[in-house]
């Protein structure tokens, strides 16, 4: 298969994934600041898009996050609401994985990465094929 659309270079897109260990205080507390961090982090500069993810039986929650570029996602590790997170009552055994993206496999397997070469993350692909 050969992309139709000009694709970013592998070096210009990031994924982070932020894992950790959650025992909330107050789950129900925990939960509605969750929600209201979902709404802060969609409007960080240069995210394309996060997954939330978080296991029950382990407590292990986290997220995977695209940004645009590194300078975007450097930028919302040292700012205001990861630093919040760190400071989460009941959140520890934090670890941050960063890497570049590998655009062209991506493509392939359908990755939801963006295809023009200013790739404006609103602009995603999803292909069903």
């Amino acid at each position: 298969m050969t992309p139709t659309t000009p694709l970013p270079t592998p070096r210009s897109l990031r994924l982070l994934q932020v894992n950790f260990t959650h025992h909330p205080p107050d789950l129900a507390a925990a939960q509605q600041a969750a929600w209201e961090r979902a709404h802060a982090i969609a409007a960080v500069p240069g995210l394309c898009w996060k997954i939330w993810i978080y296991d029950p039986d382990t407590q292990m929650a986290g997220g995977i996050y695209l940004f645009e570029d590194a300078a975007s996602a450097q930028n919302y590790l040292d700012g205001p609401i990861f630093m919040g997170l760190k400071q989460t009552p009941g959140v520890s055994q934090m670890q941050v994985i960063g890497c570049q993206v590998n655009v062209a496999n991506s493509a392939v397997t359908r990755g939801p990465l963006p295809t023009a070469p200013d790739h404006g993350c609103l602009d995603i692909a999803i292909s069903n094929d």
